[in-house]
């Protein structure tokens, strides 16, 4: 048997590179999720996240509940509710966008999904201690309602 014509037949250089090209494919995923996680332990610290006390009018009356907002790349936000003084049974989670002094996005009642949930746009103060906008959404019966919504720190 001649030597070149076994390793280079076609079938296999085939298998050869599917054997490298899973090899590499291993490699670089594991390499994107290092950069990812070295990049993320040297950025500063963005400066909407952390804890707000947030308060908003659902008919006509004033709540107060805290969020904490996590930021995810610099531009998107994502948040959870740590305790609030409203009878709510539910957490609320809301995610958005970050754009120059503004936040967009939705929220929503993770187990009450299809009738607590709704948008908000906010406007974020030079400073970003404060921010101010309003949120709509929909409730069982269902009707649209909407409201102020405050954060501060």
């Amino acid at each position: 048997m001649d030597f070149e014509k076994i390793f280079l037949s076609p079938m296999l250089i085939f298998f050869y590179g599917l054997i490298l090209g899973t090899y590499l494919k291993r490699v670089l995923k594991t390499v994107k999720q290092c950069i990812y996680i070295i990049g993320s332990m040297l950025s500063p610290k963005n400066r909407f996240e952390g804890v707000w006390s947030a308060t908003f009018t659902y008919d006509g009356q004033e709540y107060t509940e805290s969020i904490r907002l996590y930021v995810v790349f610099d531009r998107y936000v994502l948040g959870v509710m740590n305790k609030a003084t409203h009878p709510c049974k539910n957490a609320l989670r809301l995610y958005g966008k970050i754009e120059e002094n503004t936040i967009y996005g939705r929220w929503y009642h993770p187990q009450e999904h299809r009738t607590h949930n709704g948008k908000f746009d906010m406007a974020i103060d030079g400073h970003a201690k404060t921010i101010i906008g309003t949120w709509t959404g929909n409730n069982p019966n269902p009707v649209m309602k909407s409201g102020s919504w405050r954060w501060e720190r």
